[in-house]
């Protein structure tokens, strides 16, 4: 069938709405257009985006079906006639082709025909003395390092202007003439501390173009995130400080033993943990900073901490992209290789 055919690229990307959100998670890491359609007999009843994915990560993934979690009401061209407006378009990857009946016969990507460049400024921590990775940092700052022949934090800078960020501000403090003459490019901010202020007290002395949420990431990190997944997720979902996580599993190599009222309880032969842990990656508005005192050293786990405190909304953003920190020798070894 012609049909068939034609859909031939895009099978990948279709779903029964009785699979799991655990399904999907597994699959759309291979996927080269990170959309999921949910159909029946090629007929689009819905679509699961990365954001819905992972959202659903923090709830029973197993559990979690997909008609339950999909977007009933998509974007789409139907019979030559589409349901969204030109604004939409900055919102929107993929487009689904619709027959009358429903019927998907194929997908428009709207990714290369839109060079989209986002206002929000981006910052990049760049200061830090890099101690654990002495003696390589003697001489070269940390984030200066090179992986495949690069500095890392070139890599880093060229990877955030392909997303559509151009207002990226490095915050400089070890070795920072270093890094300016290096990465001589008039197109990049610089803000030096005159002092250490920690992880993240440098955005309160950052003046921002405007008043658009701030995204900032740590200069050692390695990935493939793609920046305006992180900021579609912290718009949609209105939230005001949305941090970055991983998740990896720890196998306790005793047996553990729960104690309660000074009776063992329970004994696990070597259990498995699974904790989720800061990738050192956040998207925040603005009003965040202000929880920031005027030349305080402070770092990103405390401003995490006074944003809980003042009640504002602070969501976790899962990563499931490719992630590294080479923070130690043996982690700077490895992915050097």
């Amino acid at each position: 069938m012609e049909i068939e055919k034609k859909l031939s690229d895009y099978k990948e990307n279709f779903m029964s709405g009785t699979a799991t959100a655990s399904n999907a998670l597994a699959n759309i890491k291979f996927l080269k257009k990170k959309i999921i359609f949910i159909v029946k007999n090629y007929k689009l009843k819905g679509t699961v985006t990365d954001g819905d994915l992972r959202k659903a990560y923090f709830l029973n993934t197993k559990k979690v079906l997909l008609k339950d979690i999909m977007n009933k009401n998509p974007k789409v061209i139907k019979n030559g006639v589409k349901n969204f407006n030109d604004q939409d378009v900055f919102k929107i990857k993929y487009i689904p082709i619709l027959k009358k009946d429903n019927t998907v016969i194929d997908i428009l990507n709207l990714s290369p025909n839109k060079k989209i460049q986002f206002e929000n400024n981006v910052v990049i921590f760049a200061g830090g003395h890099g101690k654990r990775l002495l003696p390589f940092t003697k001489k070269i700052p940390k984030p200066m390092l090179k992986i495949k022949k690069k500095p890392n934090l070139e890599t880093l800078i060229i990877k955030i202007g392909k997303s559509g960020f151009k207002k990226i501000t490095l915050t400089l403090f070890y070795k920072n003439q270093y890094i300016k003459k290096k990465l001589n490019n008039e197109k990049i901010n610089f803000y030096t501390e005159k002092k250490p202020l920690g992880t993240c007290g440098s955005l309160k002395k950052i003046k921002f173009t405007n008043k658009l949420p701030i995204i900032a990431i740590n200069s050692d990190l390695i990935t493939d995130l793609d920046l305006k997944n992180l900021m579609f997720f912290h718009n949609s979902n209105k939230s005001d400080f949305t941090i970055s996580l991983k998740d990896k599993s720890f196998q306790i190599p005793f047996a553990s033993v729960t104690v309660k009222k000074n009776k063992i309880f329970n004994i696990e032969e070597k259990p498995k943990r699974n904790y989720f842990f800061n990738a050192g990656i956040y998207m925040l508005n603005q009003k965040v900073i202000n929880l920031i005192k005027k030349d305080e050293k402070i770092d990103m786990p405390d401003l995490i901490k006074r944003a809980l405190k003042r009640n504002y909304r602070v969501l976790p953003f899962y990563m499931f992209e490719k992630w590294l920190d080479y923070g130690t020798i043996e982690e700077y070894l490895k992915v050097r290789k």
